[in-house]
């Protein structure tokens, strides 16, 4: 795993024995995030011009993958350090926003059947998404008013020097319930591959 902070190697092997909801609990929506680090004012700062672009409260946006903690937890790249090229993972939750949004993809649902593949291959993923409680705005149809808003604002400049340096992602979740089962479900899935990876690291 190579030369990895205390706090990190605490996290990564908390991911590696703790019930996942635990680790979920106390590290990814818990522990103070990795890569405002140096300046972690900037983390509340950052959070507020987020909210403000998204017409959210700041109090719904949580920092979580790895600049949360300090390490990926995508299966392709697993554990790989926060970077240079890691994006900025945000949770926002919102029920209204989410409420609204469905709305529009009920009434935009006929006219959506009828557009390209592309489109109707977007809203058969974003059905699928709903039920889970959580919207990309990578996965809808480009029609739709979150798609065209949402990317824009989150691809603008930012005042704050970390999200300068960093792409910056956002998921919509119905509710923090949903947001904190899908990503317990996620450690679930690769826990075995960190504990696997954690134990190989310390016998060598």
């Amino acid at each position: 795993m190579g030369q990895r902070h205390p706090e990190v190697l605490e996290r990564i092997r908390d991911a590696a024995s703790l019930a996942a909801r635990e680790f979920i609990d106390r590290h990814l929506f818990g522990c103070s995030p990795w890569a405002f680090r140096a300046s972690p004012a900037e983390y509340d700062d950052f959070r507020g011009e987020l909210a403000h672009r998204l017409s959210v409260d700041a109090a719904e946006i949580t920092l979580v993958g790895s600049g949360r903690l300090g390490f990926s937890l995508n299966p392709h790249h697993l554990l790989s350090a926060f970077g240079a090229a890691s994006d900025l993972d945000v949770v926002i939750v919102s029920s209204a926003t989410f409420d609204e949004a469905w709305t529009e993809l009920i009434e935009k649902a006929a006219d959506i059947a009828l557009a390209s593949e592309e489109e109707r291959r977007r809203l058969k993923k974003v059905k699928e998404n709903f039920f889970l409680g959580f919207l990309r705005p990578d996965h809808l149809p480009l029609t739709t008013k979150l798609a065209s808003d949402w990317f824009p604002k989150l691809a603008s400049r930012f005042e704050s020097q970390v999200a300068r340096r960093h792409e910056v992602k956002a998921w919509l979740f119905k509710s923090e319930l949903h947001a904190r089962v899908l990503y317990s479900d996620h450690v679930s899935r690769v826990q075995s591959d960190i504990k696997r990876m954690v134990s190989f690291a310390e016998s060598e």
